[in-house]
């Protein structure tokens, strides 16, 4: 807030603007921040193993040994759980075209989850939508050594697209009873 500093950045005393922004009195702006208001998401999880589907159920409903909040991306998005559906068998997510707008944006996965019982496999580049690299899992660096929860985060990332929920000539996992497409991810490593 020094007079030489606010002369240095605008040229005089009397003006605030810069590039046709006003900024705040010694060079300070405001940080914008996008909040999402009334986010209902739908999340799908698949695992070969449904006891470990039942141990994220589990955790979910009585979470006794989390550290912090459930939240999406920052610590004060939190995540209030308000159903938590039944653990299925993965091939009751039928492989077929339903053509339609959903009404839902959904992350269509590169390497999806694999079918079993049908023949027909889902092609990623069928897809239209913008091409994302979405973080997935994480480690903290060094953790091991010091349990430190707080310390740098190393991320893995796959290859995404984001649709506008706009789906027709193409097949897909679906889900009967919500009516909704459903993309699930490959998470294991392909030797």
């Amino acid at each position: 807030m020094v007079k030489e500093a606010h002369i240095g950045r605008f040229s005089t005393l009397d003006n605030r603007s810069l590039g046709g922004h006003v900024e705040h009195i010694g060079g300070q702006s405001p940080v914008l921040i996008d909040v999402l208001n009334d986010v209902h998401l739908v999340i799908y999880l698949a695992h070969k193993d449904n006891h470990f589907l039942q141990e994220i159920r589990t955790a979910l409903e009585n979470p006794i040994h989390r550290l912090e909040i459930l939240h999406l991306g920052r610590a004060e998005d939190w995540i209030v759980v308000e159903e938590l559906s039944l653990v299925n068998e993965l091939e009751k997510l039928c492989i077929k075209r339903v053509d339609g707008n959903f009404g839902h944006f959904f992350w269509i996965p590169e390497r999806m989850y694999p079918c079993q019982s049908n023949h027909t496999q889902v092609d990623f580049d069928q897809f239209e939508g913008l091409s994302y690299k979405l973080p997935t899992f994480w480690t903290i660096e060094e953790y091991e050594g010091t349990f430190n929860r707080h310390g740098s985060r190393i991320f893995d990332h796959i290859k995404v697209k984001l649709s506008d929920g706009l789906l027709t000539k193409k097949y897909f996992r679906f889900d009967e009873e919500l009516k909704l497409p459903v993309f699930l991810a490959d998470f294991e490593e392909k030797t």
